[in-house]
């Protein structure tokens, strides 16, 4: 019920003074403001010198109908009730009355009551008129300002589903890794992660899915991200998450801290104890009392940081209270969000302002929550207050260039129209008349279907009808637009209805030229033609399944060739490739089909028996295909006939197996040394000379030149030389040391290998035992 106050200003037109009279007793008596007005001249200027809560119009004035005024006032403020005083109580006039504009009517002689009653219910309309579009101007400007801030943040912002996967992200993320927004959405978080942290992100998701705790929620953590171009750098990343009706939602702020790293680096050894302190407890842990000074039960070192003050001083009060040091602005406010959250068994989360001890005035965070007892009383406050000032400063900064950004994302290139209910174009931004080849004034009166392909005509009309059915829900399709000059352009259109003081309910209309991309699309398909075609003609099997292997949506005909089988028979039979394969084979690779292919890890090599019994190798690999969601709702795959290959691999196994035993046979072993690198490759006939396990010898030549005997050494290093310089054999004989301290002869011999330029790159070659033929010389 809206009660009449001195700020609720009633406008009376009439002409009868007694009338007039009547109705001011009447009205100052209920507590109104009230003005009058005898003509039709005077009641327009009135209502235009001054704000009415409420008109009362009579509509025989002496000069002119009342109506006029009616419109007139209409015009100038739709949610101002007229309510009409007239003598006709015909039923065709009280509706001509309403069709008008008009709030109500009284009849004359009218009832005291029924016109207090009209006027509070008018009143009231105006009222909830005006905080309506309060409300939704206010929320215009919130959301105007949380999307500039959002894009001209310099911290990459990533929004999530509950299955991890990307739903938005800004312009920073793009610079920061290197993806555009159409290449990442729908994709998972784990294509910005190295591959080391990708269990512990699945695990964590899956234990939050089953309710269990969110470890990395609200706290800033220091990990690697992982670049398109597959490069790593440090990164500081912030989580949240939300919770609607239907799903959770996690969002991060992520800012790259390459710098800071290399700052950390230099500053490590002298810093340790401090940055493992920081990172564990940001900020202060205190638990106090919860009475009027906040009186310390337990306070952290880092208080010292926040306030200059000692974590002592506050502890029982003993030279100050935590309550001194809040800015007397903001005592109220913190001891209110305070008692509110403990009475309501909550959390609390406050920003507020301390007082340092130098003087300067300090952000903080605070975060906490009650510890009740058994009694339900409160025991104590245990919470964490962490300083950010900085970031406040950003946003004081952020807060002075809104104005700024504000300009320029109405200079944005995107075409923006209002129009009213009867599709009249009320306004156009110059960018949007530019790209239809118009001025704003030539568009501007014009209907909006004139500016659309006829053939998309009625779609939009469709559109806005649903737009004022529905309002404030936007709409969004795309269509095509008509230039002055004749030309079509796509356009994606987002429509939506809302309410306005100039003029009542529009539709505004947001579209954004799609022509290239259109285009772009087109390219697509004679693209994807191009791609059959060489499906076609290649001879490897190319081929597209469901993840659970029960349809089979494209195979090439190489399938025919390798399997021996039509493409035919594979559609109707989907299966019909695991009964092809070696039954040996068969249960390995189903089992990896169906576990593999979904994360792309799948490539195997297996054996199938053709419909003439003869067997071929496959080598198969397979990749998923994901929809926006992220969902695989596709397998694709490449198959092809290694059986040459098998046949190769398995002769040259048995003339490395003869080689190994020509080698035993002849008690020969065999090296290679890589100059380059220094490793040395030997087999293990040669570790046996050296009286050496298998396996044992390092690999370097260094390791082999501490096997030589010392007075050979330089025997050896000699020969090298000379057979790099003058591009000769080599050929050397040096003594070893046995572990049992005996002696052994052994002769190398090998050829240096050169590259393109004439380096010697390696060197390669044989050896013998030739201790027996020492002895015996």
């Amino acid at each position: 019920m809206t009660i009449a106050t001195a700020e609720h200003c009633i406008l009376i037109v009439d002409d009868e003074e007694d009338i007039i009279l009547t109705l001011r007793d009447l009205l100052e008596h209920d507590g109104y403001q009230v003005d009058f007005a005898g003509t039709c001249a005077e009641a327009v200027a009135r209502a235009a010198e001054r704000h009415y809560n409420a008109v009362l119009l009579d509509l025989t004035l002496p000069d002119g109908d009342g109506l006029t005024v009616l419109k007139t006032l209409q015009e100038r403020d739709p949610t101002l009730p007229v309510i009409v005083l007239t003598a006709d109580v015909s039923t065709d006039r009280r509706i001509d009355l309403r069709t008008q504009g008009a709030f109500d009517y009284l009849t004359k002689p009218y009832n005291r009551d029924d016109l207090r009653a009209t006027l509070r219910k008018a009143v009231g309309v105006k009222a909830l008129a005006v905080k309506a579009a309060r409300v939704e101007h206010a929320l215009t400007e919130s959301q105007e300002r949380f999307r500039s801030l959002v894009e001209s943040a310099t911290d990459a912002i990533i929004v999530a589903d509950h299955r991890g996967c990307i739903l938005s992200w800004n312009r920073a993320a793009s610079t920061l890794f290197g993806y555009t927004e159409a290449e990442i959405l729908g994709r998972p978080l784990t294509v910005l992660m190295p591959v080391r942290y990708r269990d512990a992100h699945h695990q964590g998701l899956q234990r939050l899915r089953a309710g269990g705790e969110a470890r990395l929620i609200g706290n800033a953590i220091e990990l690697e991200g992982l670049r398109k171009d597959g490069s790593e750098f440090p990164l500081e990343l912030s989580l949240a998450t939300w919770q609607t009706h239907a799903e959770t939602f996690f969002s991060g702020i992520i800012r790259d801290i390459s710098e800071r790293k290399r700052v950390q680096a230099a500053l490590a050894a002298s810093e340790g104890r401090f940055r493992s302190l920081v990172s564990n407890i940001p900020g202060a842990v205190y638990r106090c009392a919860c009475d009027p000074h906040w009186t310390m039960e337990f306070l952290s070192d880092g208080i010292q940081d926040l306030c200059g003050y000692p974590a002592s001083d506050f502890l029982g009060n003993r030279v100050r209270s935590y309550a001194s040091i809040i800015h007397p602005e903001d005592r109220t406010m913190v001891e209110q969000q305070v008692h509110e959250a403990v009475a309501q068994r909550r959390a609390y989360v406050i920003e507020y302002r301390l007082l340092h001890r130098n003087g300067d005035v300090r952000w903080v965070y605070e975060k906490g929550q009650g510890v009740f007892g058994e009694d339900g009383r409160t025991r104590w406050l245990d919470g964490v207050i962490v300083d950010i000032t900085d970031r406040k400063r950003v946003e004081a900064a952020l807060q002075d260039s809104e104005e700024r950004y504000r300009v320029l994302y109405e200079d944005t290139p995107s075409m923006y129209f209002m129009i009213d209910p009867d599709g009249t174009i009320l306004s156009v931004n110059p960018f949007g008349a530019e790209q239809l080849g118009y001025t704003v004034e030539e568009l501007v009166g014009q209907p909006i279907l004139s500016v659309f392909h006829p053939e998309d005509r009625q779609a939009v009309t469709g559109e806005l009808e649903m737009c004022l059915e529905h309002f404030g829900r936007p709409m969004s399709e795309e269509v095509r637009k008509v230039r002055k000059d004749g030309a079509v352009m796509w356009v994606r259109e987002t429509a939506r209805a809302v309410q306005t003081a100039a003029h009542g309910p529009v539709v505004l209309l947001v579209c954004e030229d799609t022509t290239d991309r259109k285009r772009a699309e087109d390219a697509q398909r004679e693209s994807e033609e191009r791609f059959r075609q060489l499906a076609e003609q290649i001879r490897e099997v190319f081929w597209l399944s469901d993840p659970e292997k029960n349809r089979i949506y494209y195979v090439s005909p190489g399938y025919e060739h390798i399997w021996g089988c039509s493409c035919d028979s594979l559609y109707a039979s989907p299966r019909a490739w695991l009964d092809a394969i070696h039954p040996a084979d068969r249960p390995r690779v189903l089992e990896a089909a169906l576990t593999k292919q979904v994360s792309g890890a799948y490539d195997e090599e297996y054996r199938i028996v053709r419909p003439d019994g003869s067997e071929r190798w496959i080598r198969d690999r397979a990749f998923p295909i994901c929809d926006s969601s992220g969902r695989v709702y596709r397998i694709a795959g490449l198959a092809e006939d290694i059986t040459d290959r098998k046949r190769v691999e398995e002769a040259l196994r048995a003339s490395e197996e003869r080689l190994q035993l020509a080698l035993r046979a002849a008690d020969l072993g065999v090296w290679d040394w890589d100059l380059r690198s220094g490793r040395v490759y030997w087999s293990e006939t040669v570790e046996a000379f050296f009286g050496l396990s298998s396996g044992s010898f390092p690999g370097t030549h260094a390791a082999y030149l501490d096997l030589i005997y010392l007075e050979d050494r330089s025997l050896v290093l000699q020969a090298v030389q000379d057979a790099i310089e003058r591009r000769a054999a080599f050929e050397v004989e040096h003594r070893v040391v046995q572990p049992d301290g005996s002696l052994r002869w052994l002769a190398w011999s090998g050829r240096v290998m050169k590259d393109v330029n004439g380096t010697a790159i390696r060197i390669l070659g044989t050896v013998r035992d030739v201790t027996t033929a020492k002895r015996i010389s």
